[in-house]
């Protein structure tokens, strides 16, 4: 048990190592369209939490929780994820604004997936 523990925190400090304020997301569980505006540990729960600006309104706040702001957004606009439940938009590079669980349909390809295609022989 605290093997796994261990390697969820490790996972999620990675994650949050490679997501930064400004970045663009896709955020997992609804394939909504933000941007990154705060990372950090939060007062309202234990852990590390990114703050996204989503681009439609069906957030949850304004970049506030129980009274305590942590950036600025119009109302409904503002949503804290984890950082294990988004994906960088620029891991993503055809340009088509679709979340990833759209690439089957829009053909989604990350970085690393495109190199290897270009490598293989024709």
């Amino acid at each position: 048990v605290a093997a796994a523990a261990a390697a969820a925190a490790t996972s999620a400090a990675t994650a949050l190592q490679a997501i930064t304020a400004g970045d663009q997301v896709y955020v997992g569980s609804t394939g909504q369209r933000g941007i990154v505006r705060f990372v950090g540990a939060t007062q309202f729960a234990a852990g590390e939490w990114l703050g996204l600006e989503l681009e439609e309104s069906v957030g949850k706040n304004d970049g506030s929780v129980k009274g305590q702001r942590y950036f600025e957004c119009p109302d409904l606009h503002g949503l804290f994820v984890r950082p294990t439940s988004v994906l960088r938009v620029e891991d993503y590079t055809d340009g088509i604004r679709r979340p990833p669980h759209h690439a089957a349909t829009v053909n989604l390809v990350s970085p690393a997936a495109r190199a290897e295609a270009s490598a293989a022989p024709e």
